[in-house]
């Protein structure tokens, strides 16, 4: 192999020779001065390429006695140095007459050798390296963005012409993982030797502390890629949930987390004595390496502060509190303290900023509070929490008798619920933490009553009577083979709410004292995953049914895919509405990491509407017939916000995307997802698919219907 030296010599003898001075048309008389950025006493040679606009052609100026001359046309020039012994960035100038003063540095070799893994793979032909100053490095810094291309030979060697300094290295080839020489101290008349820089194909992320951030750590900080999901997998567990990355900052600040899956990301940095910062929607792309856009700023943690007034629960025990913090973009929920309040106290020290959920509950499991807050600063995190307590006096009957049951108001599954237990004489005492109105669920296993009923409770008031009608609701589960099933689930569907109850070992099931109008029957059996078609009864105040049979059928499997963009969506949740005629069983589903997905439907199923929730995308209602093909549903990138305001009187809104019906609970528990407040009159509901809404709504005078077009980003 030449020496540099001579490479050079004959790199600039060749360009005298080969490409002459061309200039037609308007000139301009330049002079280029080079000046030595680290030694004034230097005296720079070579020979400076200029590639210019306009009519000129490219030009080759040789540096005679420390000036270049040369005759542009054109307003704007780039210059390259080409020296044994000076090394100088490409300088983009305006063209003027004159004098223009370029800055160079004396020169410094450097080699290596690269390796690629798997071995298999073909050893690049060159690498790119992207050269930087460290902080604080004395004397003029090497301009940003400044890099070289370095020819690589068949067994990996590779040598550089480079400005001799201490510098920053960032070795790239195309789609390999860069890697990173920090403090490369190069000097003149030596060849600097970094050894074996081994590369590997894949994706990477880079990111980087504040200043401020990085002075104040006592250890290094953490950064963790996580995959933004919905919802647990039943199937795949923690594997869908675990980080995809996982690295320390170094004293820099920086950090790379490489080999990372294609996808969309949530970042965690985690520092001691430092609140956790999250940040979602970080996309990586297939062999590249992303930027992350700004520096992370790591804030000092909140100390959450609560008082609960009155301080002790209805009984004169401690209240018992949870406090859970909800990601906004993923639906999911981190519970970070389980305590008994002490004289009504919580303090829950090294918190982040977010949305958090208190939960309130008596010593006997009543739920009290269930409550969203959102805290942003240190005066967010100290409340005073006032709890209601309206003390009842009550009795229940059914068909005018006299109930001993437990009656849960608000049910089993409620955001407040509270268990009262009525005597044989149907009486009860009961403290609930608000007026207003209440879906009570009546259990009484000896008369095989379970029913629910609504009740509105007055602020000043102190007595109840509930009164459950007089009806019966019963038959049995067959299974395929035409006997009856023990221990299968039979699900009552009501005016109010729903209801779950197994069979007995002769495989019959009884509901008494259910509210008039349509009842909705439907039977499963976990074992074999069968399922039977939704029976439908009318209830008056007297009805007495005792021969409804449901019938488990197979089911078959109805398979599909989510992507947004051609990439893969792990983790979202899929609902489905599965309609068996004018009824609908509610199926569901969470993506595995290809994106796939399973709904077990009836053979009898009609058609099916999907609604698809991903984190960092836009919730998505789908339609199709089942079918035997794979579905591929697709999620548009960007979404918008449906506002809705209604009437003071409306009632019943029904919501349809594109002619899909969405059912309003989804909406609501979505726009809650996505931090919309759902007070006042007006409801936001954002980041939903571009398309044609429609609200259709119920009031005291007419029914209407409002309809609109929703764009992306609007």
């Amino acid at each position: 192999m030449k020496q540099p030296r001579a490479l050079f010599r004959n790199l600039i003898a060749a360009a005298l020779l080969t490409v002459p001075a061309y200039v037609r048309g308007a000139t301009t008389v330049m002079k280029l001065l080079p000046e030595c950025a680290t030694d004034g006493a230097c005296n720079p040679n070579g020979v400076f390429v200029v590639t210019g606009s306009g009519d000129a052609r490219d030009q080759h100026a040789q540096i005679t006695n420390g000036v270049a001359e040369l005759q542009v046309a054109g307003t704007e020039i780039d210059v390259d140095l080409v020296s044994p012994d000076y090394w100088m960035p490409r300088q983009h100038l305006t063209v003027a007459t004159g004098a223009q003063r370029l800055r160079v540095w004396r020169s410094a070799s450097v080699r290596g050798r690269v390796s690629v893994e798997p071995t298999t793979q073909q050893v690049p032909t060159a690498l790119k390296i992207d050269l930087q100053s460290p902080p604080a490095t004395p004397g003029p810094a090497i301009p940003d963005g400044s890099s070289v291309s370095c020819p690589v030979g068949p067994d990996g060697s590779w040598q550089c012409h480079l400005p001799a300094s201490t510098l920053d290295l960032t070795v790239r080839a195309e789609s390999f993982v860069p890697k990173y020489l920090w403090g490369i101290t190069l000097t003149t008349n030596s060849v600097t030797d970094v050894g074996l820089v081994a590369l590997k194909r894949g994706a990477s992320l880079v990111a980087w502390l504040d200043s401020k951030t990085a002075r104040q750590l006592d250890a290094p900080a953490t950064a963790r890629l996580l995959p933004m999901v919905m919802a647990e997998s039943r199937t795949l567990g923690p594997r869908l949930t675990r980080p995809v990355a996982e690295g320390k900052f170094n004293k820099r600040g920086f950090v790379q987390l490489s080999l990372v899956p294609a996808g969309t990301y949530s970042l965690e940095v985690t520092a001691a004595g430092f609140a956790p910062a999250r940040f979602d929607k970080v996309p990586i792309y297939e062999a590249r390496e992303t930027t992350f856009r700004f520096p992370v700023s790591l804030g000092r943690p909140l100390t959450i502060r609560f008082s609960l007034q009155p301080s002790s629960d209805p009984g004169g025990s401690p209240w018992r509190v949870s406090l859970i913090r909800s990601d906004q973009m993923t639906f999911r929920r981190t519970n970070v303290a389980e305590v008994i309040a002490a004289r009504g106290t919580i303090e829950v020290a090294g918190q982040a900023p977010g949305r958090y959920t208190l939960r309130v509950r008596d010593h006997n499991n009543n739920w009290y509070l269930n409550r969203d807050f959102d805290i942003e600063t240190q005066a967010d995190a100290e409340r005073i929490i006032d709890i209601t307590f309206l003390k009842l006096h009550g009795t229940v009957s059914a068909a005018g008798k006299p109930l001993a049951a437990d009656l849960f108001f608000g049910g089993h599954s409620g955001a407040q619920r509270v268990l009262a237990k009525a005597d044989t004489e149907g009486k009860f005492d009961i403290v609930l933490p608000r007026a207003g109105r209440w879906i009570v669920e009546v259990n009484a296993k000896e008369l095989n009553v379970l029913a629910t009923i609504t009740t509105t409770i007055a602020a000043d008031q102190d007595e109840v009577a509930i009164d459950l009608p007089d009806t019966e609701l019963a038959g049995w589960v067959t299974g395929v083979d035409g006997k009856r099933v023990p221990g299968a689930i039979v699900n009552c569907y009501g005016t109010d709410t729903g209801l779950s109850q197994r069979t007995g070992p002769d495989g019959t099931f009884v509901f008494r004292g259910l509210a008039k109008g349509q009842a909705k029957l439907e039977a499963s059996y976990v074992r074999t995953g069968e399922h039977s078609d939704i029976v439908s009864v009318t209830l008056d105040d007297a009805t007495h049914r005792d021969d409804v049979e449901l019938r488990l059928e197979n089911m078959r499997t109805i398979k599909g895919r989510i992507v947004a963009r051609g990439e893969a969506v792990a983790g979202a949740l899929v609902t489905g509405y599965v309609f068996q005629g004018t009824t609908a069983r509610i199926e569901r589903a969470v993506t595995a990491l290809d994106g796939g997905f399973d709904l077990r439907i009836a053979p009898s199923a009609t058609k099916m509407t999907l609604l698809v929730g991903a984190a960092g995308r836009p919730l998505l209602a789908y339609s199709t017939l089942p079918t035997e093909d794979p579905l591929m549903i697709d999620l548009p990138p960007i979404g918008g916000t449906v506002r809705l305001k209604l009437p003071e009187d409306a009632s019943r809104p029904l919501v349809t995307y594109n002619g899909i019906e969405i059912p309003l609970s989804n909406l609501i528990e979505w726009a809650r997802a996505q931090g919309a407040s759902l007070s006042g009159d007006t409801v936001d509901f954002p980041n939903v698919a571009p398309g044609l809404y429609q609200v259709c709504a119920s009031s005291k005078s007419s029914y209407f219907c409002k309809s609109g077009t929703l764009a992306p980003a609007s």
